[in-house]
């Protein structure tokens, strides 16, 4: 684990504050037992003498030499080799001056700088080392050291302050390293946070514009329907006024008929919106299209075969707008007498076909014979396919208009068969 005591490398530390901490006190605790050795006496020499200058600037240059490695940041492997070096002839300097004998002690921080540049082997390597140094060290002042109480006494205390400075290392690399794993975690977090801000805040994006949409769908399909046939009546109701005032109060009529209907489907839709359990029945609302429709010079014959019981609210009402859509078309454009719709229900799917015997036009694999006409079935489109269903126009110059949607059950179960399909893909 090199390095894992100190922090990103941006931030220029090699090891925590804790660690320079010891560096400190224990310069600290060596030059003050050396001083207090002088100034009582035990070492025979001067509190203030050359010795003590030597020991304080040794001292001074350890703990300088720490601040500088530890600005530099972690280097290569061979500034961090000269460091060690560096600092190992600091400690024998301070050792060879200090009468204390404390300085020995100071050989515990070169595991803590091993551990920190180059990792738990080197911390060991590097307290091993000093281990022997240590005990070169005492057999050249007495040959029978190992006899010796005091001797053995300062052997043990050093080798448990090694194993303790080892020790300390690997916690304190353990510590840092979990650290920077919440930090790396935190920072993940707010990642995931921030993604997931921008994830919802497209789904809301998405979701106003299918609302959007859905309005648009409804207010052409609705009341853009009502609004046609009011006008078509209105203006036969202006074409008949000075020939036939019969048939001018009839058409007045049908469009009084058209706008009360708008009125009611535009109640029924704002109840929708507001409470979304408002009953629909295609059957009926196909019925009442079909009797306001047949008001116009148009003749309509309308075949229903099976049941809506138990297909979504969804589908019917996509086979209602399209049967509406289809009407308003027949009314505005195809200049037809007679329209056929038909609307079939089997256990799966449902099936609506209207054709009309009007003036027809050329279609094309994207029918567009006239904008507001490419609006309507645009918009149906988008309907089938939300529903799960398809929708078909088929017609040509002379022959009629066909409009066929086929659409399931329930939309919901066949998006969930589509997606099933789609992952079970190779």
């Amino acid at each position: 684990m090199p390095g894992v005591l100190g922090r990103h490398p941006a931030a220029h530390q090699v090891v925590s504050p804790s660690v320079r901490v010891v560096v400190v006190a224990l310069c600290l605790g060596v030059l003050s037992s050396h001083l207090y050795f002088g100034a009582t006496g035990l070492c025979g020499v001067a509190p203030l003498s050359l010795n003590s200058v030597w020991l304080g600037f040794a001292l001074a240059a350890q703990v300088g030499l720490e601040s500088w490695i530890n600005q530099r940041g972690r280097s290569s492997g061979l500034w961090g080799v000269a460091f060690l070096v560096a600092q190992f002839a600091l400690i024998e300097l301070t050792a060879s001056v200090d009468c204390a004998g404390f300085s020995k002690f100071l050989y515990l921080i070169g595991p803590l700088w091993a551990y920190a540049l180059f990792g738990r082997a080197a911390s060991i390597g590097l307290g091993s080392a000093y281990f022997g140094v240590l005990l070169i060290h005492l057999a050249g002042q007495d040959p029978l050291w190992a006899a010796n109480r005091e001797y053995v006494t300062v052997l043990l205390i050093f080798a448990i302050g090694l194993i303790f400075a080892v020790l300390m290392a690997d916690a304190l690399a353990r510590r840092e390293a979990g650290r920077q794993r919440s930090e790396t975690l935190l920072r993940a977090l707010e990642q995931s946070h921030a993604e997931l801000e921008a994830s919802l805040a497209r789904q809301r994006e998405l979701a106003a514009t299918e609302e959007r949409n859905r309005l648009a769908r409804e207010i052409h399909d609705g009341l853009g329907h009502h609004l046609t046939a009011i006008t078509i009546q209105l203006g036969k109701a202006r074409a008949f006024r000075g020939i036939d005032p019969t048939q001018a109060d009839r058409a007045i009529e049908d469009a009084e008929h058209a706008a009360r209907d708008a009125l009611r489907d535009v109640r029924e839709s704002v109840a929708t919106l507001r409470d979304g359990q408002t009953a629909f029945s295609l059957r009926a609302a196909i019925e009442r299209l079909v009797a306001n429709g047949r008001h116009a010079p148009l003749e309509i014959f309308l075949h229903f075969e099976g049941t809506e019981d138990g297909f979504a609210q969804r589908t019917q009402l996509a086979l209602y707008r399209a049967a509406q859509e289809a009407l308003t078309n027949v009314q505005k454009h195809a200049r037809a007498s007679h329209v056929w719709i038909d609307i079939v229900f089997v256990p799966e799917r449902a099936t609506l076909i209207v054709r009309d015997d009007g003036v027809g036009f050329a279609a094309t694999g994207d029918v567009r014979p006239e904008p507001d006409r490419h609006y309507g079935l645009s918009g149906l489109r988008e309907r089938a396919a939300l529903a799960g269903g398809t929708l078909a126009v088929a017609s040509a110059v002379g022959s009629g208009t066909q409009l066929t949607l086929d659409i399931p059950r329930d939309p919901d179960v066949k998006r969930g068969a589509q997606a099933f399909t789609r992952e079970s893909s190779p």
